[in-house]
């Protein structure tokens, strides 16, 4: 297969880290992820027909207009420059690494408006996809005073990337109005050839006279190795096993999942019944209270059971403060597992779940993937506060997701600190 053809095919795709969409469609392994449950489309086969004008003796499958000294075993849809001792089974996106954003699906990130020379600083998550390890050559931000990579981050996405690695951007702006300029990420994979991805970078500044200073940092998840004991919540939305009942509602963590349909074309891994445990490390902060959070999910939906008042009983919680947003278990046994200690707010995380429910049959099971970024003030409404307040204390914060979702990518969490230096004058530049 001509290797530019592999090259234009194999272009990056950024990950979702804004609101854009919310339909689609452990293995203890946290490593291991489960393959995604596409929508099958399968193709009818056209009928053929005999002409009955044909040469009894001739091949049915031959076309008339073949030239009588070409190769019969030829693909006449072969490009004739094409390398014929390439594999025809390749993915023609080919095995080649990739690096792409964990976050804006429209390509851009948007610092939005702050007071003039004020500063707000953005974590953006890089992550290396593919059978191979990329090569981060350099990393650059085309000229514009007002934007600029804060050390020492950007070192850190420079080299061999394995999996992830994070940017800071910072946005001082030094004239009212809006702003705007380009992040570059360029990268070898394997073969050597350097590709780039691109981040558009948008904010603007108002002439409020006051002096901010504004950290939005992002963090995944710890893994189940990184974990001890200590981390792990004193109480969960579910006790696991109850006296009384012969269920086990388990805890998993991150990627992992307690259900597999084995079938010819790949195995299907899902979560039924089951809480999934995600722990975010915040032993070091930026100075200043928090203001803001927003959590992106990015995960597959069983929907298995046949009454429909059973199918959205997903909560997220925050261990933390004890506090839900979705539907608890309405079956007299599976209620006997619930916490108490933990407070319904809303019914917000399932009912988004329900609503972006499409019925979709695959290898006999039904789900769907959903991705949303979700603001959490949105998520536990007017008790959002306790959880700003929480950010303000260093150590562990961890969410439970249950009881039918299982995570596709691992959730980034972000979180807005903010530090007022002065309430009544422009900052000094």
């Amino acid at each position: 297969m001509n290797l530019a053809l592999r090259f234009i095919f194999s272009l990056l795709f950024l990950f979702v880290f804004v609101s854009c969409g919310q339909n689609a469609f452990i293995n203890a392994d946290e490593d291991e992820k489960g393959k995604r449950v596409d929508r099958l489309n399968p193709g009818e086969e056209e009928p053929g027909g005999e002409d009955p004008g044909d040469d009894p003796n001739d091949d049915p499958n031959d076309d008339p207009n073949d030239d009588p000294n070409d190769d019969p075993n030829d693909d006449p849809n072969d490009d004739p420059n094409d390398d014929p001792n390439d594999d025809p089974n390749d993915d023609p996106q080919g095995p080649f690494s990739k690096v792409s954003y964990l976050r804006a699906c429209d390509s851009t990130l948007n610092f939005g408006e702050i007071p003039l020379y004020s500063t707000m600083n953005k974590e953006v998550i890089l992550k290396s996809e593919g059978p191979f390890s990329s090569y981060i050559t350099r990393v650059e931000i085309e000229t514009n005073n007002s934007f600029q990579l804060v050390e020492p981050l950007k070192d850190k996405c420079e080299g061999v990337v394995d999996k992830f690695c994070y940017l800071k951007i910072g946005f001082t702006p030094r004239q009212l109005g809006d702003q705007n300029s380009r992040l570059h990420v360029y990268y070898k994979n394997e073969i050597d050839e350097e590709q780039r991805v691109t981040l558009s970078l948008y904010g603007g500044a108002n002439n409020s006279q006051e002096c901010l200073v504004q950290d939005e940092i992002s963090r995944l998840p710890i893994s189940t190795a990184e974990t001890r004991q200590r981390d792990l919540p004193d109480e969960i939305p579910y006790y696991p096993v109850v006296r009384g009942t012969n269920l086990n509602i388990q805890l998993l963590q991150n990627l992992q999942f307690n259900r597999t349909k084995n079938q010819i074309e790949a195995p299907v891994n899902y979560v039924e019944d089951a809480q999934v445990l995600t722990i975010y490390d915040f032993s070091n902060r930026p100075e200043g209270r928090a203001i803001g959070s927003e959590i992106y999910f990015d995960m597959l939906k069983f929907v298995g059971d046949f009454y429909p008042q059973h199918r959205f009983t997903e909560m997220l919680c925050m261990t933390n403060e004890k506090l839900c947003s979705g539907r608890r278990y309405v079956d007299r046994y599976y209620k006997k597992h619930v916490n108490r200690n933990y407070k319904m707010v809303n019914s917000y995380f399932s009912a988004t779940l329900e609503g972006a429910y499409q019925r979709d049959e695959n290898y006999g099971l039904t789900m769907f993937n959903h991705w949303k970024l979700y603001s959490l003030k949105t998520v536990f409404g007017k008790y959002f506060n306790k959880v700003l307040r929480n950010f303000n204390y260093s150590g562990k914060k961890s969410f439970v997701i249950t009881d039918d979702v299982k995570l596709n990518e691992l959730p980034p969490l972000n979180v807005i600190y903010e530090k007022k230096i002065d309430n009544s004058t422009q900052c000094d530049i």
